[in-house]
């Protein structure tokens, strides 16, 4: 059984809440319902937010959030484990959230600022000087 007959209201729900921003359904079956909504550039670069619904092993499902920019995940934020469908109101409680938690993360803001947190700094400075030091002892 698809996820949106198991869980009706909460496709109603999620547009209540995020239809203003027309994300686009991705995809939907048994195992997760999910839409896209692409974000403005960010130093030439399209961040996109995934919001999924997801079955886990035993059943239950939980909401989450996902910001990405090309490949590289920036921000995720997830809901509690939920067995049964919930109401239209507490699928939009907990949408809302999951959002406010997700939308408002010191995270998110300075990428809407356009500061892309970048990994990977130290690991790289670490390397050259052993590279640079290595180069010097032989």
């Amino acid at each position: 059984m698809k996820l949106e007959e198991r869980f009706p209201n909460y496709k109603n729900a999620f547009f209540s809440v995020m239809g203003e921003y027309n994300p686009a359904k991705g995809y939907s079956d048994t195992n997760q319902i999910s839409f896209v909504l692409r974000q403005s550039k960010i130093n030439g670069n399209r961040a996109v937010d995934f919001f999924e619904l997801n079955r886990l092993n035993d059943g239950s499902v939980y909401y989450k959030i996902e910001t990405m920019i090309g490949l590289k995940l920036i921000l995720t934020n997830e809901s509690h484990k939920i067995e049964d469908d919930l109401s239209y109101l507490e699928w939009i409680d907990l949408i809302q959230n999951v959002n406010i938690k997700h939308f408002f993360n010191p995270e998110y803001q300075a990428l809407k600022e356009g500061f892309v947190k970048q990994k990977g700094g130290c690991t790289t400075v670490f390397l050259f000087f052993t590279v640079l030091a290595l180069f010097f002892i032989l």
